[in-house]
C-alpha cells in the first residue's frame, strides 16, 4: 500500500470558509461541531481537490434547478469574498513529500461559468513547498500525475475506496452521485477487467454492424425480389434483328433516335421513346397541317418583329422624306433672319445683316447704311465720352496740384499766379465735350429708332412664311425616316404586301410609343384574322415534339412509314434484350444477396455464442474477486448491525450464469429470495454502505487516507463502539478522517484511539470559528 497521509491542509474562498488551516499528522482526525459550521464543506474540498468536481452536486442539479444555466455568484465561493478560490495540502509518506493546490482563479468566475456543475475553472498544480504559491506548476494530465504518485486510477476509484459522504447510501442504494447506477457497475472497474471489456464492447459492436448490415440487405433483397417480378412480367419473345437507322438530322442526336437509346439506368423510358417514334407516324399523317401552321407561325413570328412594326409606321410616310428635307432647308434661312431681328437695334452691327438682305429686298442697301452710320456715331460717340472722362481726370489732378505748390504751373512749369483761370479754360472744355456728346447721342438714338422701326415691321412677315411652312413640316417624322432610310425599299416592300390583303395602313403619323403601338396592333389582329383555319386535329404535344425534333418540313418529308416500322422494331429489340440482360444481372445479385444474408446470419449466432462465453467467464472471474471482500464484508456488517441477526453480517451474492449483467445482492441468510435493503432501515442502510466502503477500501484502496462524512448519525451505541474498535484495529495503518456533530462522540472515538495507541486529533469548528473572529 501507498503510505501517503494528508499533512497540512489550508484553504481560501470556499464555501462557508474564507480562510482554513491545520495540520494532519494524526492517525484519526475528527470534525465535531454543530451543523453549519463547515465539516461537509471540508469534505467537499478534499474531494474536490483530489477528484476535480463534485459528482454529488452534479446529481443533483438537474431536479432542482433544470431550467438554470448560469448564476450571477459562483456557488462554492464564500460569501463576500473576491480572490481566488485556492485548497492546498501537503502529502507526506515518509520522508517524501509534495504539495498540491487545486485553484480557480477570480476573474475566471464570470457569469457564465458560474454553473454549479462547471468544475473546468478549478484547475490543478504542484508547489514546490506548501507556502510558495508563486512557484505553481499547472499540471495538464491529472490522471497521469495521480497515478505517479497515488496509484493506477485513484480519481475513478476516489468515490468508493476514499470518500464516504454523509449519509450516503450509493453504494447500497445507487443515486447517480458516483456516474453509475448499479451496484454491480460502480465497483466493477476496481477489478482488472479492461480486456475482457474491451472484446465485449467489441462483440457489441460487431452485432450493432451485423444487424445494420443484416437489415440493409434484407431491403436490398426485398428491393432485388421485387424487381425481378416486374422484368419477369415484361419479358417477351425476341423478334427479328432489326437494324439501326437514324430518323432525325437534330444535334445532339435525340436519345430516342439514338443508337444505344436504353441502359439500365433509363429502362422506364421505354414506353415514352415508343409514344415519340409513334408521334413522328401521326406528324407524317397530319404533313400538310403542319405546313399551314407553319406558315401561320412564321407570320405570327414576324408580326412581333421591329421591322414590321417600323413598316406600319413609316412605309405611309417615305414619300414625304423629300419634301420634309426641302422645307428644313427653307426654314433655316428664316430662323437666322428671325433671330436676327429679334436683336437689339442698339446692339445690331452691319455684319449681321447678311441673313436679312432676302427679306428686306431693295431697301436693304439703305438698310446697311443706316445701321453703318449708326455705328459710326457709336464710336465717336465713345471717344467722345473717353475724351470727357481724361478731361475731368486732368481738372481734378490740376486742383490737386495747385493745392500744394500754387507758384507754379502744372502744365508748362512757369509760374501761374491765375489757378482760377486754368480751372476755368477746363471747365470750359468740359461744357464743350458735354455738348457734342449730347449731339451725337441724339444722332445715335434716331439712327436706332429707325432701324427698330425697320425690323419690328420686318419680324411678323419672316414669323408669317415660317408658320406657313411648319404647317407641313414635322422634324420628329424627318428624323425618324432619316435614321431609316437605308431600309426604306425593304419597309414600303413589307406595306404593299400588307395592302395587297387588303388591309389599310395607318395614314397619320403618330410620335408617342405607346400611340404607335397602338397603330401597329390594330394592323397586326387583321392581319392574324386573315390567317389559314387550322385543324385540331393534330395535337399541340404533336406540333411542339415537330418543333423539337425537325428544323423544317422538308426533314419530315425524307421519312416513310417503313423507317418509322424498322425504328419501332430496333426499339423492341433494344428493349427485350436489356430487360434479359438487367434480369439476369438482377438474378445474379439476389442470390448474392441471399447468401450474403445467410452467412450474416451465421456471424450473429457465432457472436452470440462468443458474448454468451464473454459474460460467464466476466461474471466467473467477478465472483471469484468478490469473493475476496466476501468475508471482510460479513465480518464488518455484523459489527456495524449489532441489533439486526445478532451481528450475524450480511452476505454478499451475485447470480452465476451467461447473463450480461448479473446484479450484486444483499441476503441475510444464504438462499434468501429478497435484498436484505428491502427490509431495513435507513440507518441499517447507512451502516450497510459504511461495511461495503469499509471492505472495499481494505482490499483495493492503496492511499493511507479515509474520509468518512459524520458516519454515526443514524447509529446507536452498540454500533458506534464497534465502528471504533473496527477503525482502531483493521484500519490502523490508516488515516482517518472523519466528522461527528455530537461531542460525546466526538470524545469516545478519540478516547477509544488513545487507548489503542494511535495518535488522535479533534478539531472542534465551532470553536475556531470564535477564535477567528477574537483574532479578528
Amino acid at each position: 500500500m501507498n503510505k501517503w497521509r494528508i499533512n497540512r491542509l489550508k484553504i481560501n474562498g470556499f464555501k462557508v470558509f474564507s480562510s482554513f488551516e491545520e495540520h494532519y499528522e494524526s492517525d484519526l482526525i475528527i470534525y465535531d461541531g454543530p451543523n453549519g459550521f463547515g465539516k461537509t464543506s471540508l469534505f467537499d474540498a478534499k474531494q474536490l481537490l483530489f477528484r476535480g468536481k463534485l459528482p454529488r452536486i452534479t446529481a443533483r442539479l438537474k431536479p432542482v434547478t433544470p431550467n438554470k444555466h448560469s448564476f450571477k455568484s459562483n456557488l462554492y465561493r464564500h460569501n463576500g469574498y473576491t480572490g481566488d478560490i485556492c485548497i492546498v495540502a501537503e502529502l507526506t509518506n515518509g520522508s517524501e513529500s509534495i504539495s498540491i493546490m487545486r485553484k480557480a482563479e477570480a476573474n475566471e468566475m464570470k457569469s457564465k461559468k458560474n454553473k454549479p456543475s462547471e468544475f473546468s475553472i478549478f484547475k490543478l498544480y504542484q508547489l514546490v513547498s506548501f507556502n510558495d504559491w508563486t512557484s505553481a506548476k499547472a499540471i495538464n494530465d491529472e490522471n497521469a500525475f495521480w497515478q505517479q504518485h497515488l496509484g493506477s486510477n485513484f480519481q475513478k476509484n476516489f468515490d468508493v475506496l476514499n470518500y464516504l459522504q454523509q449519509d450516503s447510501k450509493a453504494l447500497v442504494i445507487p443515486d447517480g452521485c458516483c456516474g453509475d447506477t448499479t451496484r454491480t457497475k460502480q465497483i466493477e472497474h476496481l477489478i482488472n477487467l479492461d480486456e475482457l471489456e474491451a472484446r465485449r464492447e467489441n462483440i457489441n459492436n460487431l452485432k450493432e454492424a451485423r444487424k445494420s448490415a443484416y437489415d440493409l440487405e434484407v431491403k436490398n433483397k426485398d428491393l432485388l425480389d421485387k424487381e425481378i417480378n416486374q422484368l419477369k412480367q415484361q419479358l417477351s419473345a425476341p423478334g427479328e434483328a432489326a437494324e439501326y437507322c437514324r430518323l432525325t438530322t437534330m444535334e445532339p442526336t435525340p436519345i430516342w433516335d439514338s443508337e444505344a437509346p436504353l441502359t439500365i439506368e433509363r429502362v422506364a423510358d421505354y414506353p415514352n421513346q415508343l409514344a415519340q417514334v409513334n408521334l413522328i407516324k401521326t406528324l407524317l399523317e397530319h404533313s400538310s397541317e403542319i405546313e399551314l401552321r407553319e406558315r401561320n407561325r412564321k407570320k405570327r413570328a414576324f408580326l412581333q418583329t421591329k421591322e414590321f412594326a417600323l413598316a406600319i409606321n413609316l412605309a405611309p410616310h417615305f414619300h414625304k422624306l423629300q419634301k420634309l428635307k426641302n422645307l428644313r432647308e427653307q426654314r433655316k434661312p428664316l430662323n437666322q433672319a428671325i433671330n436676327i431681328a429679334k436683336k437689339n437695334a442698339t446692339a445690331l452691327k452691319e455684319i449681321d445683316l447678311p441673313p436679312l438682305k432676302q427679306s428686306l429686298t431693295d431697301q436693304f442697301d439703305d438698310f446697311c447704311e443706316l445701321v453703318k452710320a449708326k455705328e459710326q456715331f457709336q464710336a465717336y460717340q465713345g471717344k467722345i465720352e473717353e475724351t470727357k472722362n481724361k478731361t475731368l481726370e486732368l481738372r481734378s489732378r490740376l486742383k490737386a496740384a495747385i493745392n500744394q505748390d500754387e507758384a507754379h504751373c502744372p502744365l508748362c512749369g512757369f509760374d501761374y499766379n491765375e489757378q482760377k483761370l486754368l480751372i476755368d479754360a477746363i471747365d470750359t472744355r468740359t461744357k464743350t465735350i458735354e455738348r457734342e456728346l449730347d449731339e451725337n447721342g441724339q444722332k445715335v438714338a434716331s439712327y436706332t429708332q429707325k432701324i427698330s422701326i425697320t425690323l419690328q415691321t420686318l419680324i411678323p412677315k419672316l414669323e408669317q412664311q415660317l408658320v406657313k411652312i411648319d404647317t407641313e413640316f414635322n422634324p420628329v417624322l424627318l428624323r425618324e425616316l432619316e435614321l431609316n432610310e437605308h431600309q426604306s425599299l425593304r419597309l414600303i416592300k413589307i406595306a404593299e404586301r400588307v395592302q395587297n390583303i387588303n388591309i389599310t395602313l395607318p395614314t397619320e403619323y403618330l410620335e408617342t410609343p405607346e400611340q404607335k403601338a397602338e397603330q401597329v396592333e390594330i394592323v397586326r389582329q387583321q392581319i392574324q384574322s386573315s390567317f389559314e383555319a387550322e385543324s385540331d386535329l393534330l395535337s399541340e404535344q404533336a406540333f411542339a415534339f415537330y418543333h423539337s425534333t425537325f428544323s423544317n418540313s422538308e426533314e419530315l418529308k425524307v421519312i416513310t412509314q417503313y423507317l418509322i416500322k424498322k425504328k419501332l422494331a430496333y426499339l423492341h429489340n433494344e428493349y427485350n434484350n436489356l430487360i434479359s440482360k438487367t434480369h439476369e444481372i438482377k438474378l445474379i445479385a439476389f442470390n448474392q444477396s441471399q447468401a450474403r444474408l445467410e452467412a450474416i446470419s451465421k456471424v450473429d449466432n457465432k457472436l452470440k455464442e462468443t458474448e454468451k462465453q464473454l459474460n460467464l467467464a466476466r461474471n466467473t472471474y467477478i465472483n471469484k474477486t468478490l469473493g475476496e471482500i466476501e468475508l471482510l464484508f460479513h465480518i464488518y456488517s455484523g459489527r456495524l448491525l449489532q441489533n439486526m441477526q445478532t451481528g450475524l453480517g450480511i452476505f454478499l451474492e451475485r447470480t452465476e450464469g451467461t447473463q450480461k449483467d448479473t446484479p450484486l445482492q444483499f441476503k441475510t441468510a444464504k438462499g434468501n429470495e429478497h435484498d436484505a435493503v428491502l427490509s431495513m432501515s435507513s440507518g441499517q442502510i447507512s451502516a450497510l454502505a459504511l461495511a461495503l466502503f469499509l471492505a472495499l477500501n481494505k482490499k483495493y484502496a492503496e492511499t493511507a487516507f479515509v474520509f468518512i462524512d459524520d458516519p454515526t448519525q443514524c447509529m446507536d451505541e452498540i454500533n458506534i463502539a464497534s465502528l471504533s474498535d473496527l477503525l482502531r484495529v483493521e484500519f490502523r495503518d490508516r488515516q482517518v478522517i472523519m466528522s461527528t456533530h455530537e461531542q460525546d462522540i466526538a470524545n469516545y472515538l478519540i478516547y477509544r484511539y488513545g487507548k489503542a495507541g494511535l495518535s488522535h486529533k479533534k478539531i472542534n469548528l465551532l470553536k475556531k470559528h470564535r477564535d477567528e473572529h477574537i483574532n479578528n
